[in-house]
């Protein structure tokens, strides 16, 4: 994921979990996890800051996924869930690039939205 999709308390969080990073050991080198930690505190937002995604959080603990950021639930409540967890195409809102074709370039622009089954999405 784009690191600017969570806050850099976020990723401080996934990188000191890497042991049991969602049930898997993630775990790096020293020198491959202290430059993806440099990469990730240079890209990811400040402590939520007013800019987009992260503005519309207001939450207590530093999130460690992208789909608990209020901004992302706001942006796709209108998706019936069918089209979502109920299409084997697509699995959960966790998989950006099934639907989002150019997230692997940090592009989520809702112009580019292709439901793969359903069609373009527009909102």
């Amino acid at each position: 994921y784009p690191a600017q999709l969570l806050p850099r308390a976020s990723w401080q969080r996934i990188m000191d979990g890497l042991q049991d990073h969602f049930g898997e050991n993630a775990e790096l080198d020293e020198a491959t996890a202290t430059r993806l930690r440099g990469l990730l505190h240079r890209y990811s937002r400040p402590a939520y800051a007013s800019s987009r995604p992260v503005a519309a959080a207001r939450v207590r603990a530093a999130p460690l996924r992208i789909t608990e950021l209020p901004y992302f639930r706001h942006e796709h409540d209108e998706i019936p869930s069918a089209f979502i967890r109920g299409n084997a195409k697509v699995g959960s809102l966790s998989q950006c690039n099934n639907c989002h074709r150019q997230a692997e370039k940090g592009w989520f622009d809702e112009d580019d939205i292709y439901i793969p089954g359903i069609g373009r999405w527009d909102d």
